[in-house]
C-alpha cells in the first residue's frame, strides 16, 4: 500500500513539471515538460486503467487509446500557434488570418521575460521580433577575427540577452496576429535606445530592408564590430540557398 501511495506520489509530482516547462522557455523548463508529460501519461493510464476496471480487455484498453487521441489533439489544437518558430524566419504571425494593418502602431510595453533568438524578444506573455534586423541562425558558423569558427547565432542571441533581457521595453507594432506574436520596433530607456538599432550597429545583426538600420550597418562595418570583425554569410543568403 505505501509503495503505491509512494510511485503516485511521484507521478502526481513529476505532472506538475510539465505546468513548469509549458509556462516557461528554458532548457530546463523544456526538460521538466518532457520528463513531467511523461509521468503524467503514465498516471492517467493507471486511473484509467483503474477506473475501467471489471471491463473486457479489449474494451478497456481500447477506451483508454480513445481517450489519450481526444486530449491529445484537444491539447494540439488549444496550444497550436501559441508560440512562433524561433528557428525559423516563417512565424505563424505570417500564417495568421488576422489583419495586419490592424495592429499597426500600436504599443506594446513590458518586461523581456527570455530572448529566445537574436531578434525575438519575449514580453510578458507576447513574442516580438525585431523589425529591419536579422541574425545567425543556430546552426550557423561564423569565422572570429582570428579565423576560429564560432556558433554566432548563439552569440547574437547572448548579446540581446545582454541588452534587454529583465528590462522593461516598449515596441511599436507593424504586423501582428490574435496568437500574440508580433513584428515591431522597440526601444529601452523611455525610447532613448533603438534595441534594432543597437544590435545592427554593435555588429551582431545586420539590416533587413530597412535603409535607416543600413546607415547602422555600414559603420559597425567600417570599424569590424560584432559579425564584422571575421568571416559570415548574411543570413537571408544562406535561407534562400535552403
Amino acid at each position: 500500500m505505501i509503495g503505491r501511495v509512494l510511485v503516485l506520489s511521484v507521478l502526481f509530482g513529476g505532472s506538475f513539471l510539465s505546468y513548469f516547462g509549458f509556462e516557461k522557455d528554458t532548457l530546463i523548463s523544456r526538460l521538466s515538460l518532457g520528463v513531467g508529460g511523461i509521468l503524467g501519461l503514465i498516471l492517467a493510464f493507471i486511473l484509467l486503467k483503474l477506473l475501467f476496471k471489471g471491463l473486457s480487455v479489449v474494451l478497456k484498453y481500447g477506451l483508454i487509446l480513445a481517450l489519450f487521441l481526444i486530449l491529445g489533439f484537444a491539447l494540439y489544437e488549444g496550444g497550436k500557434g501559441t508560440l512562433p518558430s524561433f528557428f525559423s524566419k516563417d512565424v505563424s504571425l505570417q500564417k495568421s488570418k488576422a489583419n495586419p494593418s490592424s495592429y499597426k502602431n500600436k504599443i506594446i510595453s513590458g518586461i523581456v521575460r527570455s530572448v529566445p533568438s537574436g531578434d525575438i524578444l519575449q514580453i510578458e506573455g507576447s513574442f516580438v521580433r525585431l523589425y529591419g534586423i536579422d541574425v545567425p541562425g543556430f546552426s550557423q558558423k561564423c569565422l572570429d577575427k582570428d579565423g576560429r569558427a564560432f556558433d554566432c547565432g548563439y552569440e547574437s542571441r547572448q548579446r540581446l540577452e545582454n541588452l534587454a533581457l529583465g528590462k522593461i521595453v516598449e515596441c511599436q507594432l507593424i504586423t501582428g496576429d490574435t496568437q500574440g506574436n508580433y513584428m515591431a520596433t522597440c526601444s529601452l530607456n523611455n525610447k532613448e535606445l533603438d534595441i534594432g538599432v543597437a544590435m545592427v550597429y554593435q555588429g551582431w545583426a545586420v539590416a533587413l530592408n530597412s535603409p535607416v538600420y543600413a546607415a547602422y550597418e555600414k559603420e559597425a562595418m567600417a570599424a569590424k564590430k560584432g559579425l564584422w570583425a571575421g568571416k559570415f554569410t548574411r543570413p537571408q543568403v544562406l535561407r534562400e540557398a535552403q
